[in-house]
């Protein structure tokens, strides 16, 4: 800054440093034009254009700060309002044109951190913030597409056979882990076990799902996770958890919903067919079971420091002993008749 405050020194002694601020002022609007031109590619050159913008505006705010003589604050707010509209309009063209849901994600975390820089500098982003909130619709759309394909696939691919739980590793992973019931609750069958000290029962059964319902609850726990990685950022923290929520419960209400439907209108009206439509229907009731567990996962990856305190919570619970036994008949929910 030497040779700016060496400039600034010189027109004031020669009683030219109004002339001096209009031409700093009018050079830096003309470099500030030449920045915001569009790029011919966006996906390409993105980074090196925000970089640009944000590294003109950051120089700017120091300029304002060490040479008082120079650029004030009302010159430099007119510079940014100026250029906050340009650069909005770039943005929302780029984010409406890009096809996939990851650019998308990837363009979005470099725009955030492009406003850390100049919110630091003391600049106002709302109206650049505001884009990235007004396309997490899209975004959502096109995750939703992936995962209707997704979940399509493992469905179609699923034969509707029992699905045999045969060691204490399988019951963790296909149906602990995320939070599926074991046998039909509420049914004649139901049976009053004793669980074994880590909460599995006698091995081996058979799952009153089959196999695709586990897959189901994988893709739409990754779409939680991806939603997540879009909107945290673009919400404050005591928003966020309602927009992912929001966000999922719209994609189970469709996609899902949608996906299951197809499935049970492609069976037929033979005897078999009709054992089928019920394996459907376990299916069904299955994933709507889970949902409370899918509630807790969710506010987990939301809020990962209250998902510690409960763990540490719970494990000093664990030194106290409990009951063994689990009445799963006396469940308020009902196996599909």
């Amino acid at each position: 800054m030497t040779g700016v405050h060496s400039a600034v020194h010189v027109a004031k002694s020669l009683g030219q440093l109004e002339a001096f601020r209009e031409h700093y002022l009018d050079q830096r609007r003309l470099q500030i034009s030449a920045d915001l031109q569009q790029p011919l590619n966006f996906l390409e050159s993105y980074q090196s254009y925000l970089a640009q913008v944000t590294g003109f505006f950051v120089l700017e705010s120091f300029v304002q700060r060490v040479t008082d003589d120079l650029v004030g604050p009302a010159e430099g707010a007119l510079l940014w309002a100026g250029a906050v509209r340009p650069l909005r309009g770039t943005l929302e063209l780029a984010l409406d044109q890009l096809g996939s849901a990851p650019l998308m994600l990837m363009v979005k975390d470099f725009v955030l951190l492009a406003c850390v820089a100049l919110e630091r500098a003391r600049y106002q982003v709302s109206l650049v913030t505001e884009v990235l909130l007004s396309s997490q619709g899209r975004y959502h759309d096109l995750l939703a597409s992936q995962l209707q394909k997704q979940l399509a696939a493992a469905v179609d691919a699923d034969v509707l056979t029992e699905l045999e739980i045969r060691t204490e590793v399988q019951h963790n992973k296909l149906v602990a882990e995320y939070g599926l019931p074991w046998q039909l609750e509420g049914a004649a069958n139901a049976r009053k076990v004793q669980l074994n000290p880590r909460g599995v029962p006698p091995l081996p059964y058979s799952a009153p799902f089959t196999a695709s319902v586990p897959e189901m609850m994988r893709l739409v726990r990754r779409f939680v996770s991806d939603s997540l990685a879009y909107l945290r950022g673009v919400y404050s923290d005591a928003e966020l958890l309602p927009a992912v929520l929001h966000q999922r419960d719209r994609m189970l209400s469709k996609v899902v919903v949608e996906v299951l439907s197809a499935k049970a209108h492609s069976i037929g009206s033979s005897e078999e067919m009709l054992r089928e439509c019920m394996k459907v229907a376990a299916n069904v009731w299955a994933l709507r079971t889970a949902m409370d567990a899918l509630d807790d996962w969710t506010i987990d990856q939301v809020r990962p420091e209250a998902a510690s305190a409960a763990a540490a919570a719970a494990a000093a619970q664990a030194t106290t002993p409990g009951a063994a036994f689990q009445p799963e008949s006396s469940s308020s929910t009902q196996a599909p008749q």
